[in-house]
Protein backbone atom coordinates (compact mmCIF):
# COMPACT_ATOMS: atom_id res chain seq x y z
CA UNK A 1 0.00 0.00 0.00
CA UNK A 2 1.32 3.71 -0.78
CA UNK A 3 2.26 5.85 1.63
CA UNK A 4 -0.73 8.20 1.65
CA UNK A 5 -0.20 12.26 2.60
CA UNK A 6 0.02 12.98 6.28
CA UNK A 7 -2.41 16.51 5.61
CA UNK A 8 -4.70 17.58 2.82
CA UNK A 9 -3.90 21.10 3.32
CA UNK A 10 -0.09 22.64 2.91
CA UNK A 11 -0.45 24.17 7.13
CA UNK A 12 -0.58 21.24 8.73
CA UNK A 13 1.84 19.49 6.72
CA UNK A 14 4.20 22.84 7.39
CA UNK A 15 3.30 23.30 10.76
CA UNK A 16 5.93 20.86 12.16
CA UNK A 17 8.55 22.33 10.50
CA UNK A 18 9.47 24.19 13.79
CA UNK A 19 9.46 21.57 15.58
CA UNK A 20 11.68 19.70 13.61
CA UNK A 21 14.80 19.84 15.64
CA UNK A 22 12.80 18.97 19.09
CA UNK A 23 10.51 16.31 17.58
CA UNK A 24 12.90 14.59 15.40
CA UNK A 25 16.04 14.48 18.35
CA UNK A 26 13.65 13.75 21.15
CA UNK A 27 15.22 16.78 22.69
CA UNK A 28 12.46 18.54 25.54
CA UNK A 29 14.34 21.79 26.37
CA UNK A 30 16.70 24.07 24.26
CA UNK A 31 15.91 26.73 21.83
CA UNK A 32 14.84 25.41 18.45
CA UNK A 33 14.90 28.92 16.65
CA UNK A 34 16.82 29.36 13.78
CA UNK A 35 20.68 30.19 13.81
CA UNK A 36 21.80 33.31 12.61
CA UNK A 37 23.62 31.46 9.45
CA UNK A 38 22.82 32.39 5.90
CA UNK A 39 21.71 29.60 3.45
CA UNK A 40 20.45 29.20 -0.08
CA UNK A 41 18.92 26.31 -0.68
CA UNK A 42 18.56 25.59 -4.42
CA UNK A 43 14.76 26.06 -4.50
CA UNK A 44 14.02 24.87 -8.75
CA UNK A 45 13.75 21.48 -10.48
CA UNK A 46 16.31 19.36 -10.03
CA UNK A 47 17.29 17.51 -13.51
CA UNK A 48 19.01 14.28 -13.68
CA UNK A 49 20.42 13.57 -16.88
CA UNK A 50 20.52 15.18 -20.53
CA UNK A 51 17.87 18.20 -20.44
CA UNK A 52 17.14 17.60 -24.03
CA UNK A 53 16.03 13.87 -23.63
CA UNK A 54 13.38 13.13 -25.27
CA UNK A 55 11.73 11.14 -22.20
CA UNK A 56 10.77 12.96 -18.73
CA UNK A 57 10.25 10.95 -15.78
CA UNK A 58 8.47 13.01 -12.86
CA UNK A 59 8.41 11.25 -9.68
CA UNK A 60 6.61 12.61 -6.31
CA UNK A 61 8.13 11.05 -3.36
CA UNK A 62 8.76 11.84 0.17
CA UNK A 63 12.21 11.47 1.54
CA UNK A 64 10.19 9.91 4.89
CA UNK A 65 8.20 7.26 2.54
CA UNK A 66 9.59 3.69 2.46
CA UNK A 67 7.99 2.56 -0.42
CA UNK A 68 9.84 5.86 -2.14
CA UNK A 69 13.09 4.59 -0.27
CA UNK A 70 12.67 0.92 -1.59
CA UNK A 71 11.76 2.56 -5.63
CA UNK A 72 14.88 4.73 -5.22
CA UNK A 73 17.11 1.82 -4.15
CA UNK A 74 15.54 -1.21 -5.97
CA UNK A 75 13.90 -0.23 -9.20
CA UNK A 76 15.52 3.42 -10.05
CA UNK A 77 19.62 2.39 -10.65
CA UNK A 78 18.28 0.26 -13.77
CA UNK A 79 16.14 3.41 -14.97
CA UNK A 80 19.28 6.11 -14.44
CA UNK A 81 21.80 3.12 -15.67
CA UNK A 82 20.07 2.43 -19.10
CA UNK A 83 18.28 5.31 -19.91
CA UNK A 84 19.46 8.45 -17.62
CA UNK A 85 22.95 7.79 -18.43
CA UNK A 86 22.74 7.09 -21.88
CA UNK A 87 20.75 10.38 -22.40
CA UNK A 88 17.44 9.15 -23.51
CA UNK A 89 15.69 9.96 -20.33
CA UNK A 90 15.42 12.97 -18.03
CA UNK A 91 14.51 12.60 -14.54
CA UNK A 92 12.79 15.08 -12.11
CA UNK A 93 12.21 14.44 -8.26
CA UNK A 94 9.16 16.27 -6.84
CA UNK A 95 9.92 16.79 -2.80
CA UNK A 96 6.09 15.70 -1.65
CA UNK A 97 6.26 14.90 2.33
CA UNK A 98 4.38 12.28 3.50
CA UNK A 99 4.11 11.31 7.44
CA UNK A 100 6.00 11.67 9.71
CA UNK A 101 6.40 15.28 7.38
CA UNK A 102 8.50 16.85 10.21
CA UNK A 103 11.49 14.49 8.97
CA UNK A 104 10.51 14.42 5.39
CA UNK A 105 10.34 18.48 5.36
CA UNK A 106 13.89 18.46 7.44
CA UNK A 107 15.44 16.07 4.83
CA UNK A 108 14.35 17.89 1.70
CA UNK A 109 15.39 20.92 3.63
CA UNK A 110 19.27 19.77 3.70
CA UNK A 111 18.93 18.48 0.23
CA UNK A 112 18.42 21.87 -0.91
CA UNK A 113 20.90 23.02 0.94
CA UNK A 114 23.13 20.91 -0.97
CA UNK A 115 22.87 22.64 -4.10
CA UNK A 116 21.59 21.71 -7.74
CA UNK A 117 24.80 19.53 -7.60
CA UNK A 118 24.53 18.12 -4.31
CA UNK A 119 20.72 17.61 -3.64
CA UNK A 120 20.33 13.71 -5.35
CA UNK A 121 23.85 12.85 -3.62
CA UNK A 122 21.88 13.55 -0.26
CA UNK A 123 18.28 12.10 -1.11
CA UNK A 124 20.55 8.94 -1.67
CA UNK A 125 22.10 9.00 1.61
CA UNK A 126 18.65 9.78 3.19
CA UNK A 127 17.29 6.35 1.93
CA UNK A 128 20.54 4.69 2.33
CA UNK A 129 20.06 5.81 5.99
CA UNK A 130 16.67 5.51 6.26
CA UNK A 131 16.08 2.44 8.27
CA UNK A 132 18.53 3.93 11.15
CA UNK A 133 16.21 7.25 11.08
CA UNK A 134 13.24 5.88 11.48
CA UNK A 135 14.21 3.80 14.27
CA UNK A 136 15.88 6.41 15.84
CA UNK A 137 12.55 8.26 15.53
CA UNK A 138 10.44 5.34 16.52
CA UNK A 139 12.56 4.73 19.50
CA UNK A 140 13.13 8.60 20.79
CA UNK A 141 16.65 8.06 20.51
CA UNK A 142 17.58 10.88 18.54
CA UNK A 143 16.92 11.49 14.60
CA UNK A 144 18.54 14.79 14.58
CA UNK A 145 22.34 13.72 14.59
CA UNK A 146 22.01 11.42 11.91
CA UNK A 147 20.23 14.41 10.07
CA UNK A 148 23.47 16.87 10.94
CA UNK A 149 25.64 13.77 9.90
CA UNK A 150 24.33 13.86 6.41
CA UNK A 151 24.49 17.25 6.24
CA UNK A 152 28.21 17.37 7.46
CA UNK A 153 29.11 14.97 4.30
CA UNK A 154 27.20 17.45 1.94
CA UNK A 155 28.95 20.16 3.77
CA UNK A 156 26.62 21.87 5.77
CA UNK A 157 27.70 22.53 9.13
CA UNK A 158 25.22 21.69 12.07
CA UNK A 159 23.74 25.17 12.38
CA UNK A 160 23.04 25.44 8.53
CA UNK A 161 21.78 22.02 8.89
CA UNK A 162 19.13 24.06 11.65
CA UNK A 163 19.25 27.41 9.63
CA UNK A 164 17.82 24.73 6.51
CA UNK A 165 15.18 23.26 7.83
CA UNK A 166 13.64 26.33 9.07
CA UNK A 167 14.31 28.24 6.27
CA UNK A 168 11.29 29.86 5.03
CA UNK A 169 12.09 29.75 1.21
CA UNK A 170 11.92 25.83 1.97
CA UNK A 171 8.45 26.08 2.79
CA UNK A 172 7.21 28.04 0.09
CA UNK A 173 8.63 25.64 -2.39
CA UNK A 174 6.97 22.55 -0.99
CA UNK A 175 3.44 24.89 -1.07
CA UNK A 176 4.20 25.33 -4.55
CA UNK A 177 5.08 21.38 -5.20
CA UNK A 178 1.66 20.16 -2.99
CA UNK A 179 -0.57 22.96 -5.34
CA UNK A 180 1.54 21.58 -8.59
CA UNK A 181 0.74 17.77 -7.10
CA UNK A 182 -3.05 18.74 -6.39
CA UNK A 183 -3.51 19.75 -9.65
CA UNK A 184 -2.29 16.20 -11.15
CA UNK A 185 -4.10 14.27 -8.69
CA UNK A 186 -1.40 13.15 -6.85
CA UNK A 187 -2.22 11.69 -3.26
CA UNK A 188 0.53 9.34 -2.41
CA UNK A 189 3.98 8.75 -3.18
CA UNK A 190 5.83 7.49 -4.86
CA UNK A 191 3.88 8.96 -7.71
CA UNK A 192 5.01 8.85 -10.80
CA UNK A 193 4.40 10.31 -14.50
CA UNK A 194 6.55 9.50 -17.84
CA UNK A 195 6.18 12.24 -20.12
CA UNK A 196 2.69 13.44 -18.70
CA UNK A 197 1.26 10.31 -18.14
CA UNK A 198 0.55 8.68 -14.71
CA UNK A 199 2.65 5.37 -14.91
CA UNK A 200 1.35 2.79 -11.90
CA UNK A 201 2.69 -0.38 -11.12
CA UNK A 202 5.94 1.73 -10.84
CA UNK A 203 7.88 -1.32 -11.36
CA UNK A 204 11.36 -1.19 -13.65
CA UNK A 205 9.05 -3.65 -16.16
CA UNK A 206 5.95 -1.02 -16.22
CA UNK A 207 8.62 2.16 -16.83
CA UNK A 208 10.37 0.53 -19.24
CA UNK A 209 7.93 -0.58 -21.18
CA UNK A 210 6.37 2.67 -21.50
CA UNK A 211 9.61 4.64 -21.81
CA UNK A 212 10.34 2.26 -24.46
CA UNK A 213 6.86 2.56 -26.53
CA UNK A 214 8.04 6.71 -26.86
CA UNK A 215 11.45 6.12 -27.58
CA UNK A 216 10.42 3.47 -30.46
CA UNK A 217 6.80 3.76 -31.05
CA UNK A 218 7.07 1.77 -34.19
CA UNK A 219 8.05 -0.95 -32.12
CA UNK A 220 5.23 -1.30 -29.62
CA UNK A 221 2.61 -0.73 -32.38
CA UNK A 222 4.13 -3.34 -35.03
CA UNK A 223 2.26 -6.22 -35.86
CA UNK A 224 4.53 -9.81 -34.81
CA UNK A 225 5.93 -10.97 -38.01
CA UNK A 226 3.82 -14.39 -39.11
CA UNK A 227 5.81 -17.75 -38.32
CA UNK A 228 7.77 -18.80 -41.82
CA UNK A 229 5.05 -21.57 -43.48
CA UNK A 230 2.39 -19.86 -41.76
CA UNK A 231 -1.13 -18.71 -43.65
Amino acid sequence: MLNTVISRTLTAALSVAALTLAACSGETGGSSSTPDVDVDPYLEDVVMGDESAPVEIIEFASLSCPHCRDFWKQEFPRIKTNYIDTGRVRYVLKDFPTAPAELAIAATAIARCAGEDGYYEVVDDVFTQYHDIMDALRTNTGVLPILIQIGDRAGLSTDEVRACINHPGIQDYIDGVMTEAAEMGVNSTPTIFVNGELVSPHDYESLSAKIDSILDPSAATAEPAAAEGSE
